[in-house]
């Protein structure tokens, strides 16, 4: 069994009154290939309801760093990890209390948090006792799609709802209540994972020479090899730009959301993973969302629907908070949209590899990995096509 030292302690404050820890069980929730950046383990806590006497059994999943020293430094854990904790226990309550004022329905797109620490020591500094522990909200139903086949039409546009909420919200709160918007969540959405070091250069080269392969073997796509090796090429401006700049979840694909299904059809969407949110640009979630994670035929065919749909929930959220819309209107989100096209073709293709990997050969990525020492990660055949596709789109889009 996996072992979570104080788990008690971790827990102190977060159980009902009622309730009282008595022990706790712990194993792997995930397999490999399916997570890179945590251990996620699922986490069975048994209590006794001091009322009646009776057991309880609350289900957890507690997220540690992972164990490899390569993996803590690509997804910067020693930073990173304290934001995400700080997202649950802090930005998310104060984003519901600032809906409830504006007389809405608070938001309820994340699993309820139960607890979180950086260390045994109660410093700031991370190490191997750190944990993040909140609701495991599968034993209520909610499932990840197929990465490999990705959204249809109607659960995207479930997602799109919320996705417009969360942005709409961090503006809103930004712009009438600066100063607890600076100190409570601008703290947590400055982290920079990907691009601003000398490992970042290795993915991109890795990049341009999956690029070569498997364009060059499309006929129709081959003739924008040049274009998209030049895009991936140039340096990308990360910098937020106002107003439109809000908290970003920056990492939204397939297994980061969680879905509810009800009769064969999604009705209710959670986000997971806040390790990497930023403050930049909403339309970077929705270009690496649509992107990695929707269906290849609705991705060149409803594009332009799904980003109009989108705006549109985005400036419906705004309203509800009285938030003057003239700034962002469709035409100034365009820009957003032409600001993003670039740095979100080179996210996204570099993140094919992981996120569309053929996981019957991924192996477990344990204490002593070191990718120098591993074959190079071979694009799968779904990876091939979501490739050719993105580069349709460009193309169709005039972004080559």
């Amino acid at each position: 069994m996996y072992e979570i030292e104080n788990l008690s302690d971790l827990l102190k404050g977060q159980l009902d009154e009622e309730l009282e820890y008595v022990d706790y069980s712990a194993k792997s929730l995930t397999g490999p290939g399916e997570n890179f950046g945590s251990v996620m383990l699922s986490v069975e806590i048994k209590c006794k309801n001091k009322k009646t006497n009776n057991e309880e059994t609350i289900y957890a999943v507690a997220k540690t760093p992972p164990p490899s020293e390569f993996m803590q430094k690509i997804f910067k854990t020693d930073l990173t990890f304290k934001p995400e904790i700080e997202f649950y226990r802090t930005v998310f309550p104060l984003l519901q209390e600032f809906q409830k004022k504006h007389g809405m329905k608070p938001l309820q797109y994340h699993a309820k948090f139960l607890g979180g620490r950086l260390n045994l020591k109660n410093t700031d500094t991370m190490d191997s006792n750190a944990v993040l522990l909140i609701e495991n909200i599968a034993v209520k139903g909610f499932k990840c799609a197929d990465r490999l086949k990705g959204f249809d039409l109607e659960t995207i546009k479930l997602i799109l709802q919320d996705l417009a909420n969360l942005h709409a919200t961090g503006i809103a709160l930004k712009l009438q209540c600066p100063d607890e918007f600076n100190k409570k969540v601008k703290p947590y959405v400055n982290i920079m994972i990907f691009g601003d070091d000398a490992g970042s250069e290795n993915f991109v080269e890795d990049n341009i020479k999956a690029t070569r392969d498997i364009l060059g073997a499309n006929e129709e796509v081959k003739p924008f090899l040049h274009a998209v090796i030049e895009l991936l090429r140039k340096k990308c401006d990360n910098s937020p730009k106002e107003p439109f700049a809000t908290i970003v979840h920056q990492d939204l694909w397939v297994n980061n959301l969680m879905l509810k299904e009800e009769n064969g059809k999604f009705i209710e969407n959670k986000f997971v993973d806040f390790q990497m949110c930023r403050y930049v640009s909403p339309a970077d979630d929705l270009f690496f969302l649509l992107l990695t994670s929707v269906q290849n035929d609705i991705i060149l065919e409803k594009w332009d629907f799904l980003v109009q749909f989108y705006h549109e929930q985005f400036i419906d959220n705004l309203k509800k908070f009285d938030v003057n819309t003239e700034p962002f209107s469709r035409e100034a989100f365009d820009q957003e949209i032409k600001d993003s096209y670039q740095r979100q073709y080179v996210h996204a293709s570099c993140m094919l590899f992981p996120l569309l990997m053929d996981k019957s050969k991924a192996k477990p990525i344990g204490k002593d990995f070191d990718p120098k020492n591993e074959p190079p990660m071979e694009p799968s055949e779904a990876h091939k096509k979501k490739l050719c596709t993105i580069v349709k789109l460009y193309n169709k889009n005039g972004w080559l």
